[in-house]
């Protein structure tokens, strides 16, 4: 099936009643009467957005075939060719076309149900093509837009696709690292958390089961918001439960068309606060910066001391001279150094002269 990706044809103001001609191949016709647009008779555009609700009002077209050319068209005078169009959606007034083949090219010209679904299947690989190069977003929504006869028809495909990278360029994280990173950037900041792998019950016997152990690691992070950050990990194994969590967290109910997921390789909880740790885009150092800004942007910023666990205020801060390097209160380091003392955190001893 060969197809054809619409470029530079931009976004348009929608709604639901007109998201569907968004980017619909059209051909002007009967404008012989028209001395206006009589010139543009037989010419082929794309429809850039209705001018208003009105039947007898005019749609924006942009001419295929004159550059930058858009021109207001009666709708009496726009036939709509047979073709499937792909939008991109999504819960605002905005919708993008992003691929459409027209009705000589679908599989087979007499069945227009079962080519949209083999239609559907292709935009579903070219997104997740484009997806996997960070072309585009890990989670976006797209519908479908089914012109048979002339007619807008009603096709609806399934409401999540959850698709992968191949194996070969997949690349997981190390949890030990991971968690052990969170727990170190965590520290910097003079943040005293218990850096943990969510307790998720990846291989319930029921979707019920899944989802109420999801449920408790949402109640645990805002339990326990300064105490405990939450970390889910994906692996093989568990990569179609790992995409419906992605979906639980991610309010989709509202969008339009089908959500089609790459799904992260982790997702950190923490009170309010979920945050999508990619090994694409990011390293075990950059994760747990993340996370850990994150988490410190919760508490509004104000931070403690960890020696004497009050918050620093307007006084200056010091860093612990040993590996872990925690923010203290100076007077507390150089208390903690007369004393040879090792550090209450990683336990590495304190020389008097460390200052």
């Amino acid at each position: 099936m060969s197809s054809e990706t619409l470029k530079g044809w931009g976004v348009v103001p929608c709604d639901k009643r007109h998201d569907p001609r968004i980017g619909a191949l059209v051909t002007l016709c009967g404008l012989n009467t028209d001395t206006h647009l009589k010139s543009l008779s037989g010419q082929y555009g794309t429809v850039a957005g209705p001018v208003s609700s009105d039947e007898d009002s005019c749609l924006m077209i942009h001419l295929k075939e004159v550059e930058q050319k858009a021109v207001l068209v009666p709708r009496a005078n726009l036939c709509f060719l047979d073709q499937f169009i792909a939008h991109r959606a999504s819960q605002g007034r905005t919708s993008q076309a992003i691929y459409r083949v027209i009705r000589e090219d679908w599989q087979n010209p007499y069945d227009w149900q079962a080519s949209a679904n083999v239609f559907f299947e292709e935009v579903t690989q070219v997104i997740m093509q484009q997806q996997s190069a960070n072309q585009l977003p890990n989670q976006m929504n797209v519908s479908i837009s089914v012109y048979f006869g002339g007619i807008l028809q009603d096709f609806q495909p399934q409401r999540f696709i959850g698709v992968r990278r191949p194996l070969q360029e997949e690349q997981l994280w190390n949890g030990c690292e991971l968690l052990a990173g969170i727990r170190l950037a965590l520290l910097h900041r003079s943040l005293y958390h218990d850096v943990v792998e969510a307790n998720i019950d990846w291989d319930a016997q029921s979707q019920e089961e899944f989802q109420d152990s999801v449920k408790k690691v949402i109640m645990r992070a805002h339990k326990n918001p300064h105490n405990t950050v939450q970390v889910a990990l994906r692996t093989y194994s568990n990569t179609s439960r790992f995409c419906e969590l992605e979906l639980l967290v991610t309010d989709t109910s509202d969008a339009p068309g089908c959500c089609i997921l790459v799904p992260n390789e982790a997702l950190a909880f923490q009170f309010d606060n979920y945050m999508k740790l990619s090994t694409s885009t990011m390293t075990v150092a950059k994760a747990s910066r993340k996370v850990a800004q994150t988490v410190s942007d919760s508490y509004g910023n104000i931070v403690t001391c960890m020696i004497c666990k009050k918050p620093f205020g307007m006084k200056e801060s010091a860093n612990m001279p040993c590996e872990c390097m925690a923010s203290v209160h100076p007077g507390c380091l150089i208390n903690l150094c007369d004393r040879g003392k090792a550090c209450p955190l990683c336990n590495e001893p304190i020389e008097p002269n460390a200052l």
